[in-house]
């Protein structure tokens, strides 16, 4: 299981119960000290960063409390500020949000799957994405990860290699040919028999445009199916490169009943698997070409 985040949890370990029970706020609407000290000593927020968040409640406030006045509302303070509840809920969503930008951060590039919400009652949206695998930085329609959206209180579980499914792996991969792709790493089985330890793959532009040029007739939308059904779910066991060592032959099949191809670099002196070739063969290639390998054998 990896690394996970889950907003509601998150909150009952940073937030001061004491908000709950007396507010954030005294009497004449200035902050406590003593909580927001608390606040930014739990969180990555800066004193700065809360200040002017809550602040910008206090001027609401004052401007209800003004019209409950000037309508002749005994209780005109009391009534505008409704026991802080609405400052209490935007410090929490302010909180969350600010946490998620740092763990994006933290894990920037890496894939992670999106967790039910903690919420009485969550967005229908959202629970369409339960159980989901996204790149960092992708989400909802609109982009949002977890936590991102005012109010949403679904989690992130962060993803290594090992926490997903080889179909997860093929439906997340995404490749752009106007900067470096990254793919998740390879599977347990096939890291064990390629004796490597675990690392993100990366398509890098180059090789891509390289590609291209050798392969016109692999269409763009070719690409990811040939690449996923190879690397994650492969016919046979990888098959090193005869010449140079640290390459390694990946083949998967595909639904025309085709092979997908991918020569994959697994030096281990750089930070990641490098894809060095794509291409797609038909039977009779594919068949020669396992000749010609254990013949060489």
């Amino acid at each position: 299981m990896g690394q996970r985040f889950d907003p509601q949890m998150w909150l009952k370990r940073v937030f001061p119960k004491g908000i709950e029970k007396s507010g954030l706020l005294n009497d004449k609407l200035e902050i406590k000290k003593t909580y927001l000290k608390a606040l930014v000593r739990a969180t990555a927020v800066s004193q700065r960063q809360l200040t002017q968040e809550i602040y910008k409640t206090v001027d609401f406030y004052l401007e209800k409390e003004a019209r409950l006045k000037s309508q002749g509302v005994k209780a005109f303070k009391q009534e505008a500020l409704n026991g802080q509840a609405l400052l209490t809920e935007r410090i929490k969503n302010f909180l969350v949000y600010c946490e998620v930008q740092e763990q994006k951060k933290a894990h920037k590039g890496r894939m992670y799957r999106w967790l039910p919400s903690s919420a009485k009652e969550p967005d229908p949206e959202h629970q369409l994405l339960y159980g989901k695998v996204f790149r960092e930085g992708e989400g909802d329609k609109d982009g949002h990860m977890p936590g991102e959206r005012w109010g949403c209180q679904c989690g992130i579980e962060w993803l290594d290699g090992e926490d997903m499914t080889p179909q997860e792996k093929i439906e997340s991969i995404k490749i752009d040919f106007r900067r470096n792709s990254f793919l998740p790493g390879l599977n347990s089985k096939e890291l064990k028999e390629i004796g490597a330890k675990s690392k993100e793959i990366v398509f890098k532009r180059s090789t891509a445009a390289r590609n291209k040029r050798v392969h016109p007739e692999l269409k763009r939308r070719e690409y990811e199916p040939i690449t996923g059904r190879a690397l994650y779910k492969p016919i046979l066991p990888p098959i090193q490169d005869i010449k140079k060592k640290n390459y390694w032959h990946f083949i998967g099949e595909l639904k025309d009943h085709k092979k997908g191809f991918v020569l994959l670099d697994t030096d281990p002196k750089k930070n990641n698997f490098e894809i060095v070739h794509i291409l797609k063969m038909k039977e009779k290639t594919y068949r020669q070409f396992l000749r010609k390998y254990f013949k060489n054998k």
